[in-house]
């Protein structure tokens, strides 16, 4: 592969993060990005688009995959520090659309001398809402990421116990 094609897809997965922190659908890389680059391209530069273009691939598709698999790489790096350091946990479950509930996990962490505050899960309940089903669900997370429960000092929820104490 030479080095104009490694150049594209490192344009492409820069952009999908510049999308991703946007917060725009994952179209604008073709609908927008890509004529802009064409523009400038072509009107400054006095190229021709069409062979940069097409090393820079921004479908929606490809955007997605390229927004996922930075997303995992993420959470996996946070995964891995936490096999190591004592965490509190916060979890909040809350149902979307049609009774769909999620559950939320929030980790605080000292590292490097600084709190991190940071979101850790959006898990699918599919089930119910109740606490064994919340439990399992945790405890399958944190197995799968092979961090240890026990690494948990604190936890809180917004259920009753915590607002009684």
């Amino acid at each position: 592969m030479g080095a104009t094609n490694v150049d594209g897809r490192v344009a492409s997965y820069n952009i999908a993060k510049l999308i991703a922190k946007c917060g725009k659908p994952h179209s604008v890389g073709e609908l927008l990005v890509l004529p802009a680059i064409a523009e400038v391209l072509s009107t400054v530069l006095h190229q021709e688009p069409s062979m940069t273009i097409k090393r820079i691939p921004l479908s929606n598709d490809s955007v997605r995959r390229r927004i996922d698999e930075m997303a995992s790489n993420v959470e996996d790096k946070l995964c891995s520090l936490l096999i190591s350091k004592e965490v509190a946990l916060q979890i909040d479950e809350i149902t979307i659309c049609e009774n769909q509930a999620l559950l939320l996990g929030y980790v605080r962490f000292i590292d490097k001398n600084e709190i991190r505050e940071e979101l850790l899960f959006a898990l699918n309940l599919l089930t119910d809402t109740k606490g064994k089903t919340i439990r399992d669900c945790i405890k399958d997370y944190f197995d799968k990421k092979s961090v240890p429960l026990k690494n948990i000092v604190a936890y809180a929820t917004d259920g009753t116990r915590a607002m009684t104490g």
